[in-house]
């Protein structure tokens, strides 16, 4: 009697990006999913996405396809902890709504932290540059944040200031006149940060 050869189910074996996590929103990234069929059948893929943009559910990004790859162009909806997953079947095992192997990967999407800084003095010989001696200490630095709010912070002994992070958006630095002084520089005005 002859032995009875069974059809294998294919494996999944790999989901990887191209490019590492953590990475900025606007990035395009693609997936890969690598898999065996040890009967050298036709494989089918599908990828899924959960993240902040599917509001923690499962939302399938493509159809079955030979295609092993998913092209995720990502956007500030996605800034965030994302799960994708891949799944892979040979059309003679699971159904076609169902799969015979499946990975996951996870991808962080991230704005960094910006920082504005500054120094505060007293220009004594108008040459636009702090020199020794000049610096103005303790004097109130206020920072208007793209939503209208505001921080405020203390110069240091060397006149220094800065905010950190922030987001992208544009913001206004000013600083608290004593009474007797006139700003000289910088003009005033919103400071992009990109």
């Amino acid at each position: 009697m002859a032995p009875v050869v069974v059809n294998q189910t294919p494996i999944l074996n790999s989901l990887t990006p191209d490019i590492a996590s953590p990475q900025k929103p606007g990035q395009t990234i693609t997936w890969t999913a690598n898999a065996t069929d040890a009967d050298m059948d036709k494989l089918f893929f599908r990828f899924f996405l959960n993240g902040p943009a599917t509001n923690g559910a499962w939302q399938p990004e493509t159809d079955w396809g030979t295609a092993n790859t998913w092209t995720w162009k990502t956007s500030a909806g996605d800034a965030g902890e994302n799960q994708i997953k891949a799944q892979v079947r040979d059309g003679k095992h699971a159904a076609e709504g169902s799969f015979d192997s499946e990975l996951s990967g996870y991808f962080t999407l991230s704005e960094p932290a910006l920082n504005i800084s500054g120094s505060a003095y007293e220009d004594k010989n108008s040459n636009g540059k702090m020199d020794s001696g000049e610096a103005l200490a303790g004097w109130t630095i206020q920072l208007v944040k793209p939503d209208n709010s505001q921080v405020s912070v203390l110069t240091k002994d060397d006149g220094s200031y800065r905010f950190e992070q922030l987001k992208a958006g544009s913001y206004t630095v000013s600083e608290s006149l004593l009474p007797g002084w006139t700003k000289q520089h910088p003009k005033r005005g919103p400071t992009p940060l990109i």
